[in-house]
């Protein structure tokens, strides 16, 4: 046999091996339970504070409205979690006033759901402009002209299109709006990043525990991916 054809087939067969001594060794071996349950969400009380705190912010900086995209700046302001798509969420914080949102036509309903009865949505179809409808939101706010906040996240094309049929505004970074509400963390805060520690630590515990010679990476992060689940948390990174 050739060396070429030797190495082949010998890393076949030690592949055959290594993947059948990886299947037996990942069956779940522990019986944990659920780390959630003194677990206090953030109330919305804590979230009309981060809303207050950010409109005296904008107030000081004659900023007239502030832009969330979908992500994690609107669910830390308004509590809604929504995967950012081709097609904008939007929520806008005026300087005084209530939080009102943007959302496609044929979501409204699913949307309605998450948000309190009085909120505003500004629904758009498919044939309609999404960013006529943030700046409609504004004028119904009495912002007809002057700075507006965009979030760090803000995908481009929205603050473009934007632009293109809105040019009277002056769009600037949100950050010094964002930054100061952000980074002060709340004992709420606190406690819930706690928790989220202690449960990634046990479930890293649990994946180690799953090792063995010959195993792949694969069997570590099944392991510590179910074990999360087990915990009660939402796993996202193994």
């Amino acid at each position: 046999m050739k060396r070429r054809n030797l190495l082949n087939t010998s890393a076949v067969g030690a592949g055959a091996i290594f993947l059948k001594s990886c299947k037996n060794d990942s069956k779940e071996t522990y019986t944990n339970k659920s780390m959630t349950a003194n677990v206090k969400p953030i109330t919305k009380t804590e979230r009309t504070a981060r809303i207050a705190k950010a409109q005296k912010l904008m107030q000081e900086q004659n900023i007239e409205a502030l832009l969330l995209d979908a992500g994690t700046t609107m669910r830390y302001f308004t509590g809604i979690s929504w995967h950012p798509s081709e097609r904008p969420i939007v929520a806008i914080i005026p300087s005084n006033g209530s939080v009102s949102f943007i959302c496609t036509g044929f979501e409204e309903n699913r949307f309605r759901e998450m948000v309190p009865t009085e909120t505003k949505v500004y629904a758009w179809q498919e044939d309609e402009n999404s960013f006529a409808q943030i700046v409609n939101a504004l004028k119904d706010e009495g912002i007809y002209i002057g700075k507006i906040g965009i979030e760090e996240r803000l995908r481009f094309f929205i603050l473009n299109g934007i632009k293109q049929i809105a040019p009277q505004f002056d769009l600037v970074s949100g950050d010094s709006i964002t930054i100061p509400c952000r980074i002060v963390k709340s004992t709420a805060e606190i406690a819930l990043m706690q928790k989220a520690t202690a449960i990634t630590t046990a479930a890293i515990k649990i994946g180690i525990e799953s090792l063995k010679e010959g195993c792949s990476l694969s069997v570590f992060s099944d392991a510590v991916a179910a074990a999360h689940a087990k915990l009660g948390a939402t796993h996202a990174f193994a």
